[in-house]
């Protein structure tokens, strides 16, 4: 978890795009479901969702990764 936080401040420092770090939040999303958080997890993946889905196709794999994830949180797009 640290050292995906840490990932995704670096993509922040150095300007990356919306959906590069839409991407590095569905994987914290997916490493806060593991570990029980949902709560953390739901709201990484709503933030992450609401970029994706407007930027890239429903096949994209962290699309796709996050939409599955969606589903087994029951949070509904």
């Amino acid at each position: 978890e640290r050292l995906q936080r840490e990932s995704m401040e670096e993509l922040r420092s150095k300007g990356a795009s919306s959906v590069d770090l839409a991407r590095a939040q569905v994987e914290l999303a997916r490493i806060h479901f593991e570990q029980g958080k949902r709560p953390q997890a739901r709201e990484l993946l709503g933030e992450a969702l609401s970029v994706l889905r407007e930027a890239v196709l429903p096949q994209e794999v962290r699309r796709a990764e996050a939409e599955s994830l969606a589903r087994q949180l029951t949070l509904k797009g």
